[in-house]
């Protein structure tokens, strides 16, 4: 009997499949997450820039949208390519001043807090059941920040329609 021998095609076949697999794995989550894209109280984080300024901002969409001024459906389709890529979109100077108070600012409580594992935050008080969040407990700078943390991890977070409180959108990872 002869041994089946792998040959060096079919280990570059099997490495591209796998490539393949991991990139479709890791789009597939942002196109659901654009799929929800019609729901107002979803939170976005996203870099925005115009001309060489370049900023972090958390928002609803529906703020982003009321702001960007355009049809809604270049608006999904740009905000997701923005989303898929993880681009950064370019606004004009209107857009980007409108943008100011949504900018993330880091903040060291959080960070203390936060120790570069996301377990750390949904444990820690400042969420009820890892998945509400307590707005008693946090600024506004301090709730962008976590937004932002979340959504690079990619928790994404929607607002409570019967509470206002944000929470972790399961269903959207």
């Amino acid at each position: 009997m002869k041994k089946y021998q792998i040959i060096p095609w079919n280990k570059l076949t099997l490495f591209l499949l796998t490539i393949l697999a991991l990139y479709a794995c890791n789009n597939n989550r942002y196109k659901r997450l654009a799929s929800n894209v019609t729901f107002s109280s979803m939170y976005i984080s996203l870099d925005v820039r115009y001309a060489n300024n370049k900023s972090r901002v958390v928002l609803q969409n529906e703020e982003l949208y009321a702001r960007i001024r355009m049809p809604e459906r270049l608006y999904k389709r740009r905000l997701l390519q923005v989303l898929e890529n993880r681009d950064t979109l370019t606004v004009d100077s209107i857009v980007y001043v409108s943008l100011q108070k949504y900018i993330v600012i880091p903040q060291r409580r959080i960070d203390s807090i936060y120790q570069g594992k996301v377990e750390n935050l949904l444990a820690s008080p400042l969420f009820c059941d890892k998945q509400t969040m307590v707005l008693e407990k946090v600024t506004n700078e301090e709730e962008r920040y976590i937004i932002d943390i979340l959504f690079r991890h990619d928790y994404f977070m929607t607002v409570d329609d019967e509470s206002g409180y944000p929470f972790i959108d399961y269903t959207a990872k």
